[in-house]
């Protein structure tokens, strides 16, 4: 079974949102030292797929404004 392991990032600057995923990424590998595979985004914030090799994935269960970012983790 799968888990989704990531930080939940809130941002509220004017930023496009190609960018705001590119920053969040960054900290991310930074923080981990591993690249980040996935976004969880609110639908209302973009229609793209990807970003980069970033997989965008749309949930109801993240608020606007928020991304989570990480990867996802298979349970052994």
């Amino acid at each position: 079974m799968a888990y989704f392991e990531g930080k939940l990032y809130y941002d509220k600057n004017g930023a496009a949102f190609e960018e705001k995923v590119k920053i969040y990424a960054k900290k991310y590998k930074k923080s981990t030292g591993k690249a980040p595979k996935t976004c969880k985004v609110h639908p209302s914030m973009t229609d793209l797929k990807t970003v980069g090799k970033i997989k965008i994935e749309k949930t109801l269960a993240i608020p606007a404004n928020m991304f989570w970012i990480g990867e996802e983790v298979e349970d052994n």
